[in-house]
Order: structure tokens, then sequence, then C-alpha cells
């Protein structure tokens, strides 16, 4: 394995190969504090360290920075940030390390960090993106980030629904866009928005039956899968789909509440992506 050290403006990059060869990550533009980079691995086992401006040392205080790296078509990134130290705020108003697992250079499907909580994600398509920003306050000692991008080949996909976040709930916060790909909502045009629901297979999804014990014969219900913020409409990428028919289970007791689970059979079947499954 060859080992490469380059230093450039926004990071300190160590590049690994496989074979003899060694990938530098190219800097495109640069105007004052902001920087964007690219870098395309060749191979599966493929690696390069990422750290901060300024490593071994604290970053430096107004950047903003975008990296985009590329790995071959069938594999996917390891990302892994053992060293990381950012100044912690609710939602990061201050210092900000962030990614996009599908490679979005938009940053729609954002996830985001700062704090002192190690990072271990993994991309969900052969591009990766990542930016990181800093206030325009000196940053405090010790300040910094060394994260390891590796190229993996690509497995089957986490299971249908299951949140990508590996971290308990300390001190809750919204959840992120596409967080929960499972999760559903059911409107009415006499109720509105009025009931959740999880997909469980591309055909069926999974509500309370004291959801659909009152519906009117002949009433539209309409579902709504991968939306985050219902009151606005450019937050994620959601798909509105009929529902066919529904199942109430047929012990369903309204007094007790026992068995209080109906199914929901959808108008067509639905294709899982990143933000709904």
């Amino acid at each position: 394995m060859t080992a490469i050290l380059f230093v450039v403006s926004c990071l300190i990059l160590v590049t690994g190969a496989t074979r003899n060869s060694s990938h530098l990550l190219h800097r495109q533009t640069r105007q004052q504090s902001r920087c964007t980079y690219t870098h395309t691995f060749r191979n599966v086992g493929e690696w390069i360290n990422l750290r901060s401006e300024g490593y071994p040392n604290s970053y430096y205080p107004n950047l903003d920075c975008r990296y985009t790296i590329t790995s071959p078509k069938g594999t996917v990134m390891r990302l892994e940030c053992p060293e990381f130290n950012l100044r912690y705020g609710n939602n990061c108003p201050i210092d900000k390390f962030f990614w996009s697992r599908s490679g979005d250079p938009n940053f729609r499907d954002w996830r985001f960090a700062c704090g002192t909580t190690p990072i271990k994600d993994t991309s969900t398509s052969n591009v990766l993106t990542l930016g990181f920003i800093s206030s325009q306050d000196q940053p405090l000692p010790n300040n910094k980030f060394g994260c390891k991008v590796t190229v993996d080949p690509a497995t089957c996909s986490q299971p249908c629904g299951m949140s990508g976040v590996s971290n308990r709930i300390v001190n809750g916060v919204e959840a992120q866009v596409s967080e929960f790909p499972h999760r559903c909502a059911i409107y009415s045009n006499r109720m509105g928005l009025f009931c959740a629901c999880a997909i469980i297979s591309e055909w069926y999804a999974m509500t309370a039956a004291h959801c659909l014990d009152e519906i009117e014969p002949g009433e539209q219900l309409i579902l709504d899968f991968g939306d985050h913020d219902v009151t606005v409409t450019s937050d994620a990428k959601n798909v509105l789909m009929n529902i066919s028919s529904f199942t109430i289970h047929p012990e369903y007791d309204t007094k007790s509440s026992n068995n209080d689970i109906a199914l929901i059979r959808f108008q067509k079947s639905i294709t899982f992506t990143n933000n709904v499954s």
C-alpha cells in the first residue's frame, strides 16, 4: 500500500490505495473562505483521511467548504470520524459538519453534527457529499475533526424502514429528513390529516383500527409517504397514493382497544427509495 500526504487549503488529505496508485482530492474553486473539492476512488478498499484545516490545531474561523467524493458503481463509502470536536449548540448554529448519504449536492436529505460524538455512517450510493461551516468566532482549543472515507462493496440495503441514525435519543430534537422512511400519513377531504401509518411492504401499510372504524362508505383516503414537515411543500420528496382498501382486525374491541390494528392496501405498489421504504 502507498500512502501520500497532501496539504491543501481547506483540509489535510492522506490517501491510501490497494494498488501502486494514489489519489488526490482536486481543488476546483476557492473564494476567500469558500472552497469546493472533488475526489474519485477507483477501487474497493481505497481510503482517504479528511482532516480540518489547521489540523492538528483548531480549524480556522469563517470556513464554508464542500467535498464531493465518488466511488465506482456497485460500491458505497463508509464515513468514520473518530476524532470529532466541534462547538455544540442545538441544531448546530455555530459550527456544523454535514453530509448527504445519497450524494445530493443540495443536501436536501442532509445529516449534520457538532459536539464531540464520533460519526459513523455509510453512503447509499457511489457518491458522498460533505460540507463544513465554521462561524466567524475564533474556535476553541482542540476544535477539529479527523474523518476517514473507505470504499466498500455494496451489499443488501439495511432493512426497509429502519432508521439509519445509530445514536439513541438524548434531549430529543426534530427528526431529520428521511430519518424514518417507513412512516406515512393518512388524509381525507373530510378530516384532513387525521392519522399516521407505517409501511410494511410495497403494497401495505399498518395503522390503528380506531383510525378507520368511522370512515364513511365511499370516502376517499390518501396516503402521504416520505413527507417531513406537512406544513411546507419543499423539504422532502414525498409521494401521494390513494388507498385501495383497508381491513380492520376482526376482533377489534372499541371499548378495551384490544386488537387495535388495521391493514391498508395501496392503489398500486410503491417504489422503495431512501425516503420511502
